[in-house]
């Protein structure tokens, strides 16, 4: 029986929704294709009708994760939050345990993984990082010296990570150790911001 575009385009869809969930859950390499298929309500052969490989499925499913969690500081950077704060807030402003962890931005679920995946996941990061460093250091409210935005996501990627880590043995040791290194990244966003606040209001007198 034909499958109909429309529904080629839902099987495509719920495939990558499937292993983007369970990639940043689980992980990229301890999951198969046979479970994102499962996940997804298909069978393994309705996979490779989209997908020539686990590769090529898992860059696209990193794609949309980054794509969900960009739309939130795009969102707020359209509402003239301070982008800075709002991304510290998502990354590491709450105490999230592993749970979460499908729920939460593809590079922190999955750091350690994705320089071991092939070349089309590697051009994603880059595009995905490209565009949160302009988030952060360009285009939003309070933007950071592209230096401090860079030290930001490497910081807080490291601070979330270790957290979820400590989450199973210590809940309040790992909110304790992500709240103290938000504060920290905090002090030093503010003191950026009111450095080049001063240098703009010296500038124009």
């Amino acid at each position: 029986m034909k499958v109909s575009k429309e529904q080629q385009e839902l099987n495509r869809t719920a495939l990558v929704g499937a292993a983007s969930r369970l990639f940043r859950r689980e992980g990229i390499d301890a999951v198969g294709v046979k479970e994102i298929a499962h996940e997804a309500g298909l069978t393994h052969g309705a996979l490779y009708a989209h997908f020539s490989s686990k590769d090529e499925l898992a860059a696209e499913a990193f794609d949309k994760g980054f794509r969900e969690g960009l739309s939130h500081l795009e969102n707020a950077a359209a509402a003239g939050a301070d982008i800075p704060a709002t991304f510290l807030d998502l990354y590491i402003g709450k105490a999230n345990g592993p749970d979460d962890l499908e729920k939460r931005c593809p590079m922190l679920a999955s750091t350690c993984e994705l320089g071991r995946q092939g070349m089309e996941m590697s051009e994603k990061v880059l595009v995905s990082q490209r565009r949160l460093h302009e988030l952060l250091s360009v285009e939003g409210p309070g933007g950071l010296d592209p230096a401090v935005a860079d030290l930001l996501l490497a910081a807080s990627v490291g601070a979330a990570a270790i957290s979820f880590g400590m989450q199973k043995a210590s809940p309040r040791r790992a909110a304790a150790f992500a709240g103290g290194v938000r504060a920290k990244l905090q002090e030093l966003v503010d003191s950026h911001q009111a450095a080049s606040a001063k240098a703009r209001t010296t500038k124009r007198r």
